[in-house]
């Protein structure tokens, strides 16, 4: 059985909504939920990349 993130309630295959604190299930989640953390690690990533680069290679002559 799924269980919810938010409270631990038990979720059925066939809810899409916890019937406890009303969060949606896992699998029903929001595509866009899952996208904000993929671009904030991406821009992480690319940002230190950045600043590696500036830092050992922007400073030569």
């Amino acid at each position: 059985m799924i269980r919810c993130q938010s409270c631990d309630g038990i979720l059925t295959k066939n809810e899409k909504t916890c019937y406890r604190c009303g969060d949606p299930a896992p699998e029903h989640a929001k595509p866009v939920q899952n996208l904000i953390p993929l671009l904030l690690s991406a821009g992480l990533m690319v940002s230190l990349g950045f600043t590696a680069y500036w830092f050992w290679l922007g400073a030569t002559p």
